[in-house]
């Protein structure tokens, strides 16, 4: 693809600078060997996809491709009937060589290996639908400036008592920048965009009345104020939005952030395991705590371990080798993987959970053990009224 933006402006330059020239041979068998390797690839895909090649993801570029393959195939064989010293139709030739500078968005399908230079021509793709509106915008603001500046300056215009009070040459300069409705807006854009400076109009309406000129005045403020910051945040919200991480993403980062820590606690605790028991002593999980370097790297990793030995304990009672052996290397790597961060409203709804399921298991135990206390009264009752 870069190959070929490069033949497509090695060929301009060639077209611009030896215009009615026929290309060379070398051009034409560059042109011929792209075409030829995007038709092999094109159906390569209708092999590969069938149907799909019109369905998903992809189905835009698909047809983007194949309209521009088509073209391309067309200029290709005119391009040899010229080689070749037959008559082509010039005209259509001109028609189809505008094709060249669509094959140059190509390169947009190459960008998404590129992640800050995809988001800045997204952000600028995007934000065409901002475009249209914020022109909508500036024109209805200028149109309403242009509209109060003419009606006043209309009035400042009409001759008192048969007598006209501005001279021939200002009504020519007046009219020359506030002519029209269009010529009026032509004006104000010139004087906010750096077309022409904004004094010479500033003087011109100064002549015809306070007004004007502060009316003049307080449209630039307000269009270098408001309007241009306006349309500035717009575009600003619309790259944000953009520069969002889609959840792919964000669940690929979070999967690579919590793989590199596993790896450096077990790295840790394998260094801290100075027996080689594969497991960790409270003795040694209590000095590795109690390192400022190691407690550092939890509490940056959002793990905040209070009471170590507490944790031990309950670490080694719910293991499966029993309360004899230490816990392994790999329990101490989950349990602090598992306690990454705050407690999220699963965690609560889960310990809730588990707290009523105990609940209702003691309450069973206590309800069986009062039946049981039950029967066994009545029995030593009955024993008691028989021997008596």
């Amino acid at each position: 693809i870069g190959l070929n933006a490069l033949l497509i402006m090695y060929t301009t330059d060639f077209e611009m600078q030896s215009a009615g020239k026929q290309p060379s041979d070398a051009i034409v068998v560059a042109e011929v060997s792209f075409v030829l390797y995007y038709a092999i690839e094109l159906i390569c895909k209708l092999m590969a996809h069938r149907l799909y090649f019109f369905w998903g993801k992809r189905m835009a570029w698909n047809v983007f491709d194949m309209v521009l393959v088509g073209f391309s195939v067309v200029e290709a064989s005119y391009l040899l009937t010229a080689a070749s010293g037959n008559g082509t139709n010039i005209s259509f030739l001109r028609i189809l060589r505008f094709c060249k500078v669509a094959k140059v968005l190509r390169l947009f399908r190459a960008l998404r290996f590129f992640a800050d230079l995809r988001l800045l021509i997204d952000s600028v793709l995007a934000s065409c639908m901002n475009l249209i509106s914020c022109i909508g915008m500036m024109l209805f603001v200028l149109f309403t400036f242009a509209l109060l500046i003419m009606q006043i300056l209309a009035q400042t215009l009409v001759p008192e008592n048969g007598m006209q009070s501005v001279d021939e040459t200002d009504i020519n300069e007046i009219k020359a920048h506030f002519g029209s409705v269009a010529r009026t807006i032509i004006t104000l854009l010139q004087s906010t965009t750096g077309g022409q400076d904004w004094e010479t109009v500033y003087n011109l309406l100064e002549d015809r009345g306070w007004v004007l000129a502060f009316l003049f005045v307080f449209y630039i403020l307000f269009w270098f104020i408001v309007a241009e910051n306006v349309v500035t945040s717009a575009f600003v919200e619309k790259a944000f939005r953009l520069a969002r991480p889609d959840d792919e993403l964000l669940i690929f980062e979070q999967s690579l952030q919590d793989s590199a820590d596993a790896n450096t606690l077990r790295a840790i605790f394998q260094e801290a395991d100075r027996d080689g028991s594969g497991g960790i002593s409270l003795y040694e999980f209590e000095t590795l705590i109690s390192d400022p370097v190691f407690h550092g790297f939890l509490r940056t990793r959002g793990i905040d371990i209070n009471n170590a030995r507490l944790l031990y304990k309950m670490l080694r009672s719910c293991g499966d080798l029993g309360n004899e052996q230490d816990p392994d290397i790999k329990t101490f790597v989950n349990a602090c993987l598992r306690m990454k961060g705050a407690a999220s409203s699963v965690d609560m709804h889960s310990l809730s959970f588990e707290a009523k399921m105990v609940a209702q298991k003691q309450l069973s135990i206590a309800r069986e053990s009062q039946a049981r206390l039950d029967n066994l009264e009545k029995m030593i009752k009955q024993l008691s009224a028989t021997d008596l």
